[in-house]
């Protein structure tokens, strides 16, 4: 369950590379690290750790928004540290996910059963260089394989 909502971060920062800059390449997913599960609340915390194969430095100052999953909230995420992305280096992204309270276990037994689930991503996400600072949406919708996830 936790893997693919840690994809997610990654997704979004594809998405705004691609969107901010049209000859940067799309920074490869390596590993999800950290991973922190709060006993008294429904959130979750990790480290989402990817590859810019790019020879531009960027920051990520912050990014929030909403994760559906097969139509449903699923949860809000955000990104509230600046975060200095090092051209053709390897980077690591400390992601919050909210948890949709009251619906974690119907969730998490939709993500055990099916093989790919429909994610829409919806926020949005502040990001600079040289000192100049832009706000950019983030919008993703896709089927995601489980399978590939779980590996």
């Amino acid at each position: 369950m936790f893997r693919t909502a840690s994809l997610l971060p990654l997704s979004l920062f594809s998405l705004l590379l691609m969107s901010s800059c049209g000859s940067l390449e799309k920074p490869e997913f390596r590993t999800v690290e950290q991973v922190e599960f709060s006993l008294t609340q429904p959130v979750v915390r990790l480290h989402v750790v990817g590859y810019n194969p790019n020879r531009k430095t960027i920051k990520l100052k912050r990014a929030q928004g909403e994760i559906h999953v097969e139509g449903e909230k699923f949860g809000d995420f955000s990104v509230d540290s600046t975060i200095t992305i090092a051209g053709e280096q390897e980077f690591s992204i400390p992601v919050r996910i909210d948890l949709v309270k009251g619906k974690t276990l119907k969730h998490t037994g939709m993500l055990l059963t099916r093989d790919e689930i429909l994610l829409k991503l919806d926020g949005r996400a502040r990001l600079g260089k040289s000192g100049f600072w832009f706000n950019y949406p983030i919008r993703y919708e896709g089927k995601q394989s489980l399978k590939e996830l779980t590996r």
